[in-house]
């Protein structure tokens, strides 16, 4: 206990966080819902914030972050600069932070290789003969090379630093007690596919991992590392197939750059993911996070969660939830028959005062051919004036006109509703009313005449959607007040309260 001198240097052996490990959220009024593990955090790129959204009470998620290097591992920890009592080793009231790297060391420490841009530092060592052949691939234009800075600064070994190690398996094992984590992302240096094999017979527990694999035509940077093809062939022989069931295996691999990410489900899951990636466009992060390991998807940059469930009951049903700060419309096309399966209504967030969104899609049957499925795109990014209004421009620089089509068939029989997204609603002043006006000039622009309904709508900031169908002879009718939803099925052309006032 206390200070240790060794050959190495000096070794301090601290407490970084509580055993049993529920006591790790004691301080949470339930359990988590959703674990998510990082390794590799460093302190740019950080779960904690793409996350975000995750890591919330509605949504009940709590992750544990793995990082050996003690300066990006006081950063995770200094996220709070009062000087008010945080819980042991937290990172976020929902996250947890360790000073550990990951892979199968029975010896419980490690040796960490430090290089002079600290991100590229690995457990394993730099490749001697990287920046000759990186030069060969950038010479010959056969392969693909590293970028200039990669070659001078990753390359190079600063130090030797012993590292605390921890296997995956001690962690979902000891740790979790089994417990099915919904997302790890791995950024390892070349390490990433030893790190899942370190989860040994708990392998399974993993049902969305991310890794970061390299290209077989670029120089190898670390010596001992793996490349795409082996990475693929390795995680389909332990029970992941990737989980945009869009992308075939056999081009997985073809990237113009020297690296890149790959997502992976358990193959099990691959019903309730399919086609997940392809329907949502916006969709940033992904976690099997949803019922049964479903997918759910986050996108901060456009304030918008989607939530699938009925993978255990084998019947898709995708919340779409918009933010409070998502700000422009949302055109939902829908089939005739789809008009039932589709609802809105407003919900309260527990962070503001203000409300969110959420649109709901019955697809049908999980394994066959669904009834009602989503295409989604974008149809105009608009910049937001903000002189005066209680947007963030660094947050929220656009308002968005996304189209949702929903269901199968001609479409002269689809309806469309026009969905106010709730950060309309906090435009104000001056530019609020500039920026209602370039959103009308756009929808003209693009022959959707619907410019009328925010011109009537203007005065009334309760309301929120127009339903009309496909051929816009709609006419608007007298606003309805309804209980936070509109009725199923659509009937006429109606003006509809969401309940986001």
């Amino acid at each position: 206990m206390g200070v240790a001198a060794m050959d190495q240097g000096l070794f301090a052996r601290l407490q970084v966080a509580h055993l049993p490990f529920e006591r790790n959220w004691q301080h949470l009024a339930m359990e988590p819902d959703h674990f998510f593990l990082e390794v590799g955090a460093n302190n740019f790129e950080l779960e904690r914030k793409d996350l975000d959204l995750l890591l919330s009470d509605r949504a009940g998620g709590f992750l544990i972050s793995f990082e050996p290097l003690l300066d990006k591992y006081g950063h995770l920890l200094s996220f709070r600069r009062d000087q008010y009592f945080v819980n042991l080793g937290l990172q976020h009231p929902r996250a947890l932070a360790l000073p550990y790297a990951v892979d199968a060391c029975p010896m419980g420490q490690a040796v960490f290789h430090v290089t002079p841009v600290d991100g590229c530092s690995s457990l394993l060592v730099p490749a001697e003969q990287f920046q000759s052949r990186n030069q060969e691939s950038l010479e010959s234009g056969r392969g693909t090379s590293w970028p200039k800075w990669v070659e001078q600064e990753c390359s190079v070994l600063k130090e030797r630093r012993v590292v605390p190690c921890v296997s995956l398996r001690t962690v979902l094992g000891d740790w979790l007690q089994g417990r099915p984590v919904a997302r790890v992302k791995v950024d390892a240096q070349g390490m990433d596919l030893q790190v899942v094999r370190s989860a040994g017979d708990f392998v399974t527990q993993l049902l969305f991992v991310k890794l970061e694999v390299q290209s077989l035509r670029a120089a190898p940077l670390y010596e001992g590392q793996v490349f795409c093809p082996e990475v693929l062939s390795s995680m389909k022989s332990l029970g992941f197939v990737l989980a945009d069931t869009s992308r075939r295996e056999s081009t997985s691999c073809n990237s113009s750059g020297a690296e890149r990410d790959l997502d992976f489900i358990r193959k099990e899951l691959r019903p309730s993911w399919r086609m997940f990636y392809k329907e949502y466009f916006f969709c940033e992060h992904y976690a099997a996070a949803g019922e049964c390991g479903g997918p759910y998807c986050i996108s901060p940059f456009f304030g918008v969660m989607v939530n699938r469930s009925g993978a255990c009951s084998e019947q898709v049903m995708d919340r779409i939830d918009f933010g409070p700060n998502a700000t422009g419309m949302v055109m939902l096309r829908m089939s005739d028959e789809c008009r039932g399966r589709v609802d809105a209504q407003g919900l309260p967030d527990e962070s503001s005062q203000s409300k969110s969104l959420r649109i709901g899609v019955h697809q049908g049957s999980v394994s066959g051919r669904r009834l009602c499925p989503v295409q989604t795109e974008l149809r105009a990014g608009i910049s937001l004036s903000l002189e005066d209004s209680n947007q963030s421009n660094a947050t929220w620089p656009k308002m968005h006109v996304m189209r949702f089509r929903i269901g199968r068939g001609d479409e002269r029989d689809f309806i469309e509703m026009a969905v106010l997204l709730p950060g309309i609603l906090n435009l104000g002043g001056s530019a609020g009313r500039r920026d209602i006006e370039k959103l009308i000039q756009v929808l003209r622009a693009s022959a959707q005449s619907v410019s009328e309904f925010y011109e009537l709508a203007g005065p009334h900031r309760n309301l929120c959607s127009l339903t009309r169908n496909y051929d816009y002879s709609a006419r608007l009718v007298d606003k309805k007040r309804l209980d936070g939803t509109w009725p199923s099925p659509i009937a006429g052309d109606d003006l509809v309260d969401l309940g986001l006032s």
